[in-house]
């Protein structure tokens, strides 16, 4: 896994650790991140592989 995936997938869980729901928590780190669509896709399967 990249660094930007390991920050991102770093970003979403912490979200979700201070109450956010998923879907809101996804689309801030998306947008802080400025991720593509394939990154997206990859960043969903890294959170429920958890």
């Amino acid at each position: 896994m990249d660094s930007l995936m390991d920050r991102a997938l770093q970003m979403l869980n912490g979200m979700i650790d201070e109450g956010w729901e998923y879907p809101e928590a996804e689309f801030r780190v998306l947008s802080r991140l400025d991720l593509s669509p394939s990154q997206v896709d990859q960043l969903q399967q890294l959170y429920d592989e958890q």
